[in-house]
């Protein structure tokens, strides 16, 4: 089966959407777009199998992007704003076998910082990582009380709040032990802002 997982709008305007094929069918997923004529779709990338999270530099002339597992990568792209395009496929960072998560953690949701450094939610991983794309290295830990983190977006007056949600696709006994799995928090006193997010301009 196939079902979309993860999506946001790029500055045109633009939908991006991954889609999820799970890990028992590896590689058979794509990441597409939808422009703002509510009609033409585009196939952007093919041979992902849990697409998630998605952000662009302040720039716009790079996209970055998140194959969840069993590839555990996040990957950046040149970018095309006008074109709606991407080129160019490098890691920024590798987590298979990666020591600096839990062995179970994978990547999942993203956002970007006004400093255009990442901002990755990890599923099974209890925590959010800020990452320099440039290097792959983690800059700040921020450890949330329940497991499956998966995703995160800015938020506040001032776009200095970060909210992040989990899922509890959990046992009863896991329940018992982390009774917030399923809970929106919100994270406060980062030092650093977000941007505003892109909206569908169709």
């Amino acid at each position: 089966f196939s079902r979309f997982n993860d999506g946001k709008c790029d500055p045109k305007g633009r939908l991006w959407a991954g889609t999820y094929t799970g890990t028992e069918n590896p590689g058979k997923a794509s990441l597409y777009t939808l422009e703002t004529d509510h009609q033409t779709v585009r196939t952007q990338l093919s041979n992902i199998t849990v697409g998630n999270g998605l952000a662009w530099s302040a720039d716009n002339s790079t996209f970055y992007y998140v194959d969840s597992e069993p590839a555990k990568k996040i990957y950046a792209f040149d970018y095309d704003m006008d074109a709606g395009t991407i080129a160019n496929q490098r890691v920024v960072k590798d987590y298979v076998g990666n020591q600096e998560i839990p062995i179970a953690a994978v990547p999942d949701g993203m956002t970007i910082d006004a400093e255009d450094k990442l901002w990755v939610a990890f599923f099974n991983g209890r925590e959010v990582l800020r990452i320099d794309p440039a290097t792959g290295a983690i800059l700040a830990r921020v450890e949330i009380p329940a497991a499956q983190v998966t995703s995160l977006t800015w938020g506040g007056r001032n776009l200095d709040e970060l909210y992040v949600t989990t899922a509890r696709m959990i046992s009863e006994d896991e329940m018992q032990a982390t009774p917030l799995a399923g809970s929106l928090f919100k994270v406060k006193g980062l030092g650093v802002k977000g941007r505003p997010a892109n909206v569908y301009l169709g």
